[in-house]
Formats: structure tokens, sequence, C-alpha cells
């Protein structure tokens, strides 16, 4: 059995991307973290940015975004697609840590050189990291606190700037 392929319009394409992307109509303010979860993460360099980009989308305030990651701890701030920060719903986590192994990371020696840290160093503190947060959320002056224990002030300083 053969299918015939679509054709969609140029018009017909970005509808759905608007529509898809909750630009057409704001979502309720209860699927604030849905929502979230469906754009696949906001982009969180600037904390500002991720909250209007999420009450773009949503019929909410900027202090339901703060509220959703801070109290309900339905959204989580994380690193994520090319290594910058980004608002995800909780409830991916796990599926954007499996997928964010450290597989897919390429350790380059001039960036060991200026972290003033070696390779073996550097996948020790990732291991120590891991072990410390598994199963226990922390702020990050909480893991610097256990991680960071009898490491050089530099370490500490890397620990502190992410």
């Amino acid at each position: 059995m053969t299918t015939t392929p679509t054709e969609l319009s140029w018009a017909q394409v970005h509808a759905f991307r608007l529509q898809r992307h909750h630009l057409t109509r704001r979502a309720p303010k209860k699927d604030l973290a849905k929502v979230v979860g469906e754009i696949g993460g906001a982009q969180a360099q600037l904390m500002s940015a991720a909250e209007l980009q999420i009450a773009t989308r949503v019929d909410c305030k900027v202090a339901d975004v703060r509220e959703a990651l801070w109290q309900e701890k339905s959204l989580v701030k994380t690193w994520l697609m090319r290594g910058t920060l980004h608002l995800a719903r909780a409830a991916d986590l796990p599926l954007f840590t499996a997928a964010m192994g450290r597989r897919w990371i390429h350790v380059r020696p001039s960036w060991l050189k200026f972290m003033e840290v070696t390779e073996t160093e550097l996948w020790k503190i990732v291991a120590e990291i891991g072990a410390a947060v598994d199963g226990n959320p922390m702020t990050r002056e909480e893991l610097i606190a256990v991680v960071g224990q009898g490491k050089s002030a530099r370490v500490h300083e890397l620990l502190k700037s992410g």
C-alpha cells in the first residue's frame, strides 16, 4: 500500500508551528508546566527572558513562573541544549538527563587548561556531583558545600560559575 504525501502550504506550516508553540492562544495557568514541556523548555540564560517566554504562552504572571520553579517545583532550572540554562518541566528531567549523558561531551584540551583541571579531575567532579544529587535536589550552594569539600579555591570558583 502506498501513500500519497500530503502537501502543505507555508501558511499551513506557520500556523501549525504557532499553534504548537502556544503562540496563537494562551493556555490556562493550570497548564503552565505542561506548556513548558510541550515547547521543550524555555531558554533561561536570562531568567526574565524565560519568564516572559512562558507568560507569553500561558495566562499567568511572572510570579506564577517563579512559584512553579521555587515552591511547586513543577519546573526546574538546569543546563540542557547547547549547554545553556533552561527552565524545563520537572517531570521531563529524567528524560533530558538520560539524553544529555556525558558521551556527547567533547572536552577540549584548551578548555581543561583554561579551567585548570585535568580530564580525570573533571570526570571525578562530575561523578561526585551525580552522587551528591542522586535523589536529593540541591541548590548550587549546597552542592558546592558537598562536592567542593577539600577542593582548591579554583574548583570552588568553577563550581560557582556553572
